[in-house]
């Protein structure tokens, strides 16, 4: 069975309009990735660290370790004197 003009213009009509919202569809769903993108963001980055900074060498480290390590004994050196 043949369709009629009406009917071929309708389905073309249809067709279009399925494209426009396939697209809208797919802007959106582009859209919203990027928002849960940018809120939840899975890098493991250290958020404490100012950006550009250095990291530390191990002996830095080290010394930065005996050196509060001496601060809490004479902490706790002072906290036994009191008792």
């Amino acid at each position: 069975m043949k369709r009629s003009d009406a009917q071929r213009e309708e389905m073309h009509r249809l067709e279009a309009e399925a494209g426009l919202l396939k697209k809208e569809a797919s802007q959106s769903t582009a859209q919203a990735q990027a928002i849960d993108d940018s809120v939840y963001d899975l890098k493991a980055v250290n958020p404490h660290v100012a950006q550009g900074e250095a990291p530390a060498t191990p002996e830095a480290l080290m010394a930065e370790i005996a050196a509060q390590g001496e601060r809490l004994s004479a902490a706790l050196a002072k906290l036994i004197a009191i008792e």
